[in-house]
């Protein structure tokens, strides 16, 4: 009988270490999905009334600004797999990394965002008059801002 139980106690670690090692190697922080998402639908561009000749009230415009290290950023339009992907760095002395243009706004629901394969950012494009986005990265949270004019970089 004893040499019963020690079987199965045996049996039990195994088990045991198999569903952690499991769960280990399917866990989020291996997928680069150990961070929070944040949408803020609010205008975001407080004292700034600057507009550009560049900027087109028909396009969509997502400026990736801080906290971005040799990030892969994959964008997707509408739920299609890789819309886009790009690889950037901050450039620290502007606190951008690139802008991306979308054109064709009015055909546009949703755009998703997701960094090094991590969690998915989601906008949702109900209102089109809301085509410039800021994208920030910081304490673990990817943002996304809306801004009613675009950003000024010094």
């Amino acid at each position: 009988m004893f040499k019963n139980s020690l079987h199965q106690i045996a049996i039990l670690f195994v088990l045991i270490g198999c569903y952690t090692i499991g769960c280990t190697l399917n866990s989020d922080s291996n997928t680069g999905s150990g961070y929070m998402t944040k949408v803020d639908y609010e205008n975001n561009s407080i004292g700034r009334k600057r507009t550009s000749k560049y900027i087109s009230n028909k396009g969509l415009y997502l400026f990736f600004e801080q906290g971005f290290l040799k990030d892969t950023i994959d964008i997707s339009i509408n739920n299609e797999p890789y819309s886009s992907r790009l690889y950037m760095t901050t450039e620290e002395y502007l606190s951008l990394a690139t802008m991306v243009e979308f054109q064709n706004i009015d055909q546009i629901e949703t755009v998703e965002i997701r960094k090094n394969k991590g969690r998915v950012l989601q906008i949702i494009l109900d209102d089109k008059r809301m085509n410039i986005w800021g994208i920030n990265y910081w304490s673990d949270t990817l943002r996304a801002y809306w801004y009613k004019y675009p950003p000024v970089y010094e």
